[in-house]
């Protein structure tokens, strides 16, 4: 069976409705979720979690903004002890360098506080008898808005990390030559640039007002496509279960609690392909490395997808996420699973998080090359040694 992009492209259309985790509109889009596997002739499993929302509404804003405030500190210091500016720099480079990773201490924050309901759901797409490989087809169905779309959340960590790595250099800089310090406009514009930055990030709540279209209504509508395509493959090594999960966009909480339900369980040779925001542009984006310093790579699952794409000529990029934003693929790769995000990146994804993230911004194109590269990289998967 070959991928349908327009029936993934009208999935998408069904579930693009306001969902945010524990909202009416997230019940409304599981029971289509679970009606839709079951006509595919799947037996889908609700898998429900808790999870705690203070670490995003609480704990990463108030970290944030302290390091701003460290930032700003170590700038004003600049010009009375460079040293000090510098140990101040680092003092807010180790405090914020958990928010560009992913670490068990992280997730642990997510039992923390008053616990939220919501739910994952799972299906075995193919299961034969002696598996060499698990590979798990991923997607989120949750969707959020924020006052700011993800491109200038993005943008706003660029600026502080640049902005903080430009002081950072200035301030050793005068620590090692005290007779040459950097201009005083480098030094304030960079300190203010950071500043900003994380002022931005940290002053960005979030609401119920965007359709998640491409943030992920695509991702799942991708997945249902699937569910149909994948059992007709006829692999022969390959387990492949397919994983909806809720919360994402509260902490990844739902990729985190499928993981700590199932470690142990998905054997040796588990992969991650996850669906997040592809159809953007016809191009499909491959995001494995993150996180400062990066973490998450996985370079042999990388190279055989930028392989099938070029067997069946679709356009790849490559992309590393060093701060700013985060998705599914980052507790399988912290447990040590070779994990890949399949995304997008086109005019559409400057509407991430806000009201005009609708159908319009998403192209039937760009499900198709998603869809197509899975299923050549599945294929790819049950064949190679």
């Amino acid at each position: 069976m070959s991928f349908d992009a327009e029936r993934a492209h009208r999935e998408m259309q069904a579930l693009a409705f306001p969902r945010r985790s524990g909202s009416p509109g997230a019940e409304q889009a599981r029971a289509y979720l679970l009606a839709r596997l079951h006509e595919a002739g799947l037996t889908p499993v609700l898998e429900p979690f808790t999870f705690s929302g203070r670490l995003v509404e609480r704990i990463v804003p108030a970290v944030v903004l302290a390091v701003a405030g460290l930032v700003l500190a170590a700038t004003l210091a600049y010009f009375v002890s460079p040293a000090g500016s510098l140990a101040l720099l680092l003092l807010g480079f180790l405090a914020g360098l958990p928010a560009t990773r992913w670490s068990y201490r992280v997730e642990r924050l997510l039992d923390s506080g008053e616990l939220r309901q919501s739910a994952n759901i799972v299906a075995t797409l193919t299961d034969p008898p002696h598996p060499r490989r698990h590979v798990l087809l991923m997607a989120h169905s949750d969707s959020k808005s924020q006052r700011l779309p993800i491109a200038v959340r993005t943008g706003a960590a660029l600026g502080a990390l640049g902005g903080g790595g430009l002081l950072l250099l200035g301030a050793l800089w005068g620590v090692l030559r005290p007779g040459g310090p950097l201009p005083a406009g480098v030094v304030v514009g960079a300190g203010l640039i950071s500043t900003l930055g994380l002022g931005v990030l940290a002053l960005n709540p979030s609401g119920n007002a965007s359709p998640g279209a491409l943030d992920n209504a695509a991702g799942v509508g991708v997945l249902l496509e699937l569910a149909r395509a994948v059992p007709a493959l006829g692999l022969q090594q390959t387990r492949v279960t397919l994983v909806i999960t809720g919360a994402e966009e509260e902490g990844l909480a739902g990729a985190v609690r499928f993981f700590q339900a199932h470690e142990g369980r998905l054997g040796p040779e588990a992969v991650l392909i996850n669906l997040d925001s592809p159809g953007a542009a016809p191009e499909v984006t491959l995001l494995s490395v993150f996180g400062l310093p990066p973490m998450g790579a996985a370079p042999d699952l990388v190279r055989l997808a930028r392989a099938a794409a070029r067997t069946a000529g679709i356009p790849v990029r490559t992309l590393w996420l060093p701060a700013g934003a985060g998705t599914d693929h980052f507790p399988a790769a912290l447990r040590g699973i070779a994990a890949v995000t399949l995304a997008s990146l086109g005019p559409a994804f400057r509407r991430i998080h806000t009201p005009l993230d609708t159908p319009a911004g998403v192209l039937p194109e760009g499900l198709g090359n998603a869809g197509r590269l899975v299923l050549a990289l599945l294929r790819a998967l049950d064949t190679e040694e």
